[in-house]
């Protein structure tokens, strides 16, 4: 787990520096600059048994999300030892109380999306500004 935690920070320490001012106009054109400035430092290995693989952005109904896909080293009989929903709540804290990364949080949604290594989908975590405290 903090593991994970680094990696977020280190990802986003990557970009943050090179973030470009006009393009807050540009939601969805920023987060494809983010994705693209992380996706140089992919594949990184999170833990033992998994791997950040690619960051990728996706609109939905009008909103804008930074998507981390994650492989995990695992086959489908160990599926109930994952609880994605345990890792969430230091996740969000890691995002809403670094600066940087509330910065990055508050322009977009964040989803963690887990998959097996032979591509079955296995669950994701959803972050948006609104759970962090203090956030309007």
């Amino acid at each position: 787990m903090q593991a994970l935690i680094s990696l977020m920070i280190l990802l986003l320490l990557v970009v943050t520096p090179i973030w470009p001012a006009h393009a807050s106009s540009d939601t969805f054109g920023l987060c494809k600059f983010v994705a693209d400035n992380a996706r140089k430092s992919l594949p990184i290995r999170v833990d033992k048994l998994t791997e950040m693989t690619n960051v990728t952005c996706v609109s939905l109904s009008n909103k804008v999300v930074l998507v981390y896909i994650a492989e995990v080293n695992l086959t489908k009989d160990y599926l109930s030892a994952i609880d994605l929903r345990a890792l969430k709540p230091a996740i969000l804290n890691t995002w809403c109380s670094d600066p940087s990364m509330r910065r990055t949080l508050e322009v977009f949604d964040v989803n963690y999306r887990y998959y097996l290594q032979d591509g079955l989908f296995i669950g994701n975590i959803e972050l948006k500004k609104t759970e962090c405290r203090g956030s309007k």
